[in-house]
C-alpha cells in the first residue's frame, strides 16, 4: 500500500508575517511631575514667598494661592498637577528669580531650552561608560551615519546612536587594553613606561570596531 506523502505533512500553521519596525521617538518632556520634582518647587516656592515678602505666610492656603499665581506666570500652569517635564526647569528658575538669583535662574532658563539634547547625551555617556567606548570612537561612528559629530546631533540622533552604541560589543577594560597596548610596543621594540599610557594614547585599532565596513543610518 503506497501512503500519500500529503499524509506526513506538518498541520502547524504558517509563522505570523514579521510586524514592521516602529520608528523610534524619544522620550516626551510632556510627562507629569514626579513628586520629587513637586518637593523641590514646593521648598524653593516658600524659600521665594519669605524673600519676596519678608515673613513667612500665614497659612498654607496663603501659600498655595502665591505659588499658584506665580507659577500662571511663569508657565501658564496655576497647578504642579497640570505641569510637565519641561516646566520643572522653568519654575525653578523663576522662583530663583525671586530669590534674588539671576545667574542661577539663567543657568535654569538655559537648561530648559537644552533639556532634550542633555538628557540624550547623559543617556549616550552612560552606555558608552558600561561599554568601555572612547568618546572619540563613539565621534567617529556618527560621522559615519549622520555625516557630523556628536556635537551637531539632534537629541533624535543622539538617541539613535545611544541605542545603535548598545548593540556593539563592549570593549576590554582600561587596565586590560594597556597591557595589549605595551605588550605591542614592546613587540615592536619600543619600550613604554607604565605612567606614559592614557586612553586619549590609545591607537585606533583599540578603540572598536573599527574594521566593520561603513554604518548605514537605521534610523
Amino acid at each position: 500500500m503506497i501512503i500519500p506523502a500529503t499524509m506526513f505533512a506538518s498541520s502547524a500553521p504558517p509563522p505570523a508575517p514579521a510586524r514592521p519596525r516602529r520608528p523610534f521617538t524619544p522620550p516626551s518632556q510632556n510627562g507629569p511631575l514626579d513628586n520629587a520634582d513637586k518637593a523641590a518647587l514646593c521648598i524653593k516656592a516658600r524659600e521665594a514667598f519669605e524673600h519676596v515678602h519678608g515673613r513667612q505666610p500665614t497659612s498654607q492656603a496663603e501659600l498655595d494661592a502665591w505659588r499658584h499665581e506665580e507659577q500662571y506666570r511663569a508657565t501658564g500652569h496655576t497647578s504642579l498637577l497640570s505641569a510637565t517635564k519641561k516646566d520643572f526647569c522653568v519654575i525653578m528658575a523663576h522662583w530663583l528669580d525671586l530669590l534674588g538669583q539671576p545667574a542661577e535662574a539663567l543657568n535654569w532658563m538655559l537648561r530648559a531650552l537644552t533639556e532634550a539634547h542633555r538628557l540624550a547625551m547623559w543617556k549616550l555617556k552612560r552606555v558608552c561608560a558600561e561599554k568601555n567606548f572612547r568618546m572619540e570612537y563613539v565621534s567617529t561612528v556618527a560621522r559615519r551615519i549622520w555625516k557630523v559629530g556628536i556635537e551637531d546631533l539632534t537629541p533624535k540622533q543622539l538617541w539613535g546612536l545611544k541605542f545603535e552604541m548598545e548593540k556593539r560589543p563592549a570593549m576590554p577594560p582600561v587596565a586590560e587594553q594597556m597591557a595589549k597596548y605595551q605588550a605591542a610596543m614592546r613587540a615592536g621594540g619600543r619600550e613604554v613606561g607604565s605612567g606614559q599610557w592614557t586612553v586619549d594614547s590609545q591607537p585606533e585599532t583599540h578603540c572598536g570596531n573599527t574594521e566593520d565596513a561603513e554604518a548605514k543610518n537605521p534610523f
